[in-house]
């Protein structure tokens, strides 16, 4: 192979992976839609019994959003539940906070880690203190939806082998022009990947935010590993690779703070593509056990999405030498601009509409996002691509015996909810005059953009010279790649189906006994139950002579 074969290969990859991606979510998500959601009823699922739910809210430096987090639980329509607020050594006013709510809320409960030992660990000094046989997390900066419990519980009780289902995070600020990119994607990219992965049969990961687990499964895998830098990203494999099944609720729905400054946004997405080099690092094994196959296909994804951000950028490149020298110009073509840019940027934006209507089921509010989406494929893209191609050797390299702390990442919203409304204008602190022109600034380059890309695709796919084969290629290529994807996915799920029916680990695993409990989080039975009946506890290490009951 020489190089012009080489650069045409890395073209045609960069090309083709993220349309081909793009149809299958797209066909994923409707179908998900069609079977599971489409004349579903809006009120929640009638239950047979209420099972005991507990509500886990990891806090480090939250003193801002924290009561609205709590609040939210207090209002929520299952009654047969309790909230545990874990402060991870907050430096600001965190835990007069909690000890504010716990006045207002005499049943909130409370754990105060003595140094910060990360999310992980703050959930795992929790753990010993749960009383409910379904553990629900959430992040101090979210709201839960009155009805998302009753939801997550119906998965439960009717699947013995459920150890997690995943929520439908929504975003609450939604003034700044970063703000409503990632309301867009979060219904788009996020919720639409996670339909279609429910139908192979895995995810590659729950929302962090908010998800509800099975306290078998959790203590089954040893509750959530601190050395990983996602927490929610590492539990997911676990369970699955221990036949654990993961569902998605769309109707778990929970209302969250995003990033508002590229700062924030950067750092978040390094963390998250991060966790999952590190999470398909340790799970590599899982290629050695057939009984592991399910996951196969969420592998080969995740590999195939950093293959594709390294081929992306080294293209980029290619193409900056390309136009500075002189050298290649007439291999290497613009990446952005060119018709194969533009097929590129219809199928985004058409992922974007379908999806937004999907979730407006969920949240009617979403079509106002459509107007700001068309960022998305013009530079979003490529920010998230270059995160995950940063990422990737700080995720292989770095040594996985310390424990994954963590900072208070940047929340968005600089203001006090006010209202009970899950969505606020959070621009309130800024003077009206900056409000007004970081909007009108927003709206206005918005608009160039949206004329600019209109215009391309005007030019390029209706006024274009590009030789009709090509194109005529390009459908070909799409169709078949489309119909194997969907023929290799209907045969896989019903074999998948047909050879574990019946299989001892579908059945369901009975709750350990408090005895069996005590000895798993390292403490005796009658410190177990002390910790378990207290509704304050300082620890200052994970062992039973870490925990000290404070009331």
């Amino acid at each position: 192979m020489n190089a012009n074969d080489f650069v045409e290969g890395m073209k045609a990859y960069v090309f083709f992976y993220p349309l081909i991606m793009s149809i299958a979510w797209l066909i994923g998500g409707v179908f998900f839609y069609w079977r599971r959601e489409k004349g579903q009823s809006k009120e929640p699922p009638p239950l047979e019994h209420h099972p005991k739910v507990s509500v886990l809210i990891p806090a480090h430096n939250e003193e801002r959003d924290l009561r609205d987090a709590v609040t939210s639980i207090f209002q929520n329509a299952y009654e047969n539940l309790e909230v545990i607020v874990i402060n991870d050594a907050s430096t600001d006013g965190t835990q007069d906070v909690i000890e504010a709510l716990m006045k207002t809320y005499p049943a909130l409960r409370a754990v105060r880690l003595t140094e910060n030992m990360g999310k992980a660990n703050a959930l795992n000094a929790a753990l010993p203190m749960t009383k409910g046989e379904v553990i629900v997390t959430l992040d101090a900066d979210s709201m839960l939806d009155r009805h998302a419990i009753e939801w997550a519980v119906w998965h439960f009780i009717h699947f013995p082998r459920v150890g997690a289902v995943t929520g439908n995070p929504r975003v609450r600020n939604r003034t700044t022009l970063l703000a409503k990119i990632q309301t867009a994607e979060y219904a788009s990219v996020i919720s639409l990947i996670k339909r279609t992965q429910r139908l192979v049969g895995k995810l590659m990961t729950v929302s962090g935010v908010v998800a509800a687990w099975r306290k078998t499964a959790l203590v089954s895998v040893g509750g959530w590993d601190p050395r990983s830098v996602t927490d929610d990203i590492d539990m997911t494999w676990r369970l699955e690779t221990r036949f654990w099944d993961i569902r998605y609720e769309p109707n778990m729905l929970c209302w969250m703070l995003v990033p508002e400054t590229l700062r924030g946004i950067w750092h978040q997405r390094l963390r998250w593509a991060q966790g999952g080099v590190e999470v398909i690092r340790l799970h590599r094994g899982v290629w050695k056990d057939w009984r592991e196959r399910r996951i196969w296909p969420i592998y080969i994804e995740y590999v195939l999405g950093i293959l594709w951000s390294y081929a992306f950028l080294a293209y980029f490149l290619l193409w900056v030498v390309s136009q500075l020298t002189g050298v290649g110009r007439e291999i290497v073509g613009n990446p952005f601009w060119g018709w194969n840019g533009a097929v590129i940027a219809c199928v985004c934006l058409l992922q974007f509409a379908v999806s937004i209507v999907l979730d407006m089921r969920y949240d009617k509010d979403l079509w106002k996002v459509i107007f700001w989406v068309v960022w998305y494929p013009v530079a979003y893209w490529a920010f998230n691509a270059t995160a995950a191609a940063v990422s990737f050797p700080k995720g292989m390299l770095r040594s996985m015996e310390q424990p994954a702390t963590w900072v208070s990442p940047d929340r968005g919203g600089q203001m006090m909810m006010k209202q009970q409304t899950p969505v606020i204008d959070c621009s309130e602190q800024r003077s009206s005059w900056l409000r007004r022109a970081e909007q009108v600034i927003s709206a206005v380059a918005t608009l160039i953009v949206w004329v600019v890309v209109l215009y391309a695709l005007y030019r390029i796919l209706v006024l274009g010279n590009y030789p009709e084969d090509s194109m005529m290629e390009v459908i070909v290529i799409l169709a078949l790649s489309t119909l194997v994807l969907l023929l290799s996915s209907a045969f896989w799920q019903a074999y998948n189906i047909h050879r574990f029916r019946g299989r001892e680990r579908r059945k369901a695993v009975p709750m350990p006994s408090d005895k069996e409990l005590a000895k798993s989080f390292d403490m005796n039975l009658p410190k177990y139950q002390a910790v378990q009946g207290s509704t304050f506890v300082e620890v200052s290490s994970l062992d039973g002579q870490g925990y000290h009951v404070k009331k």
